[in-house]
């Protein structure tokens, strides 16, 4: 069986705000979040995820 990504996060804690990278393979969507609340940054990223993925 092939092992595929069909998608990759990476999240960073910038001291006072956090940032996300969301790439999806599969669409070729690419998206960057900045929030100050990483629970915030988080439930968009999750919303988008399950957007491209479902």
């Amino acid at each position: 069986m092939k092992e595929e990504t069909i998608c990759s996060v990476e999240i960073n804690d910038e001291g006072n705000v956090y940032t996300a990278k969301l790439q999806a393979s599969s669409s070729g969507v690419y998206k960057e979040y900045k929030n100050q609340d990483i629970e915030k940054l988080l439930e968009e990223l999750c919303n988008d995820l399950s957007t491209e993925l479902l």
